[in-house]
């Protein structure tokens, strides 16, 4: 990961993709990313271009999807493991 984990706009970010209707997560996620210094690597729009694996980087956050509509999920899934790793423990 190459961002520093920002807590506060990961959680805000996955309350909003939570919210969002399934087929609007990607572009959700994409313009999120592009306005907050995220990194994208996701196939081109004219479909010329196509990676194996789609990736993104978003507040410190990194994912991975061979196919990229499981991007924002596997996005979602690894902030919130990051999330339930930084609540302080309960004794």
């Amino acid at each position: 990961m190459s961002g520093r984990l920002d807590i506060p706009s990961i959680k805000l970010v996955v309350e909003a993709l939570e919210q969002c209707h399934p087929s609007r997560k990607l572009v959700a996620l994409q313009h999120i990313a592009n306005h907050n210094g995220g990194r994208l690597d996701v196939p081109s729009v004219n479909g010329q271009y196509v990676p194996l694996i789609s990736s993104i980087e978003l507040f410190g956050v990194y994912a991975m999807a061979e196919d990229v509509e499981d991007l924002p999920k596997n996005w979602i899934k690894a902030a919130t493991n990051i999330l339930q790793a930084d609540e302080p423990a309960i004794s």
